[in-house]
């Protein structure tokens, strides 16, 4: 009885270790702001549909085993980063690395990092990837931030062509 009782315990304690593991930065008590920020440090901001994805384990420092999940997405709209059709984003799906686990199909959009050495970006639960038909209100606040950037980058543009009055 003693001995179920501290395995228990054990088992708390190291849920609790594990749960902590994982922490995002506070973007902000408003949505635009929240947006704003993912949108200033990821490296590509998009829509797109999933065409695939695979699981695959790499050993990291001390013989630690990391799965990982990449997904490959037909881009369907843009507001940052990459020009072509299709990108992979990959993520750490093993517990408490703040992986992003996208199903097998559907359309998201994805705030990622990257890419890495091999071309892939990554995404996490802390870049919050969202369903389509939960991301209206983010897709309305990306235009808008990509329309006020294109405005200031035209006025600034007319500012230095101007000839001398």
């Amino acid at each position: 009885m003693i001995r179920a009782i501290l395995c228990i315990l054990a088992l708390m304690v190291g849920a609790v270790g594990v749960a902590s593991a994982c922490s995002c930065i506070r973007e902000g008590n408003d949505k635009r702001t929240a947006v704003a920020k993912r949108f200033e440090r990821a490296q590509l901001v998009f829509l797109g549909r999933i065409e695939g994805t695979e699981r695959f384990a790499l050993m990291e420092e001390d013989d630690f085993e990391v799965e990982y999940q990449r997904t490959q997405f037909y881009i369907m709209e843009a507001w940052k980063g990459e020009k072509s059709n299709r990108v992979f984003v990959q993520s750490a799906i093993t517990c408490c690395l703040c992986g992003y686990e996208f199903p097998e199909s559907g359309v998201f959009l994805v705030f990622a990092y990257g890419p890495d050495k091999d071309g892939y970006y990554e995404a996490t639960s802390c870049t919050r990837p969202l369903r389509r038909s939960e991301a209206n209100e983010d897709i309305a606040i990306l235009n808008e931030l990509v329309d006020e950037s294109r405005t200031s980058r035209s006025t600034r543009a007319r500012a230095t062509t101007r000839a001398p009055g």
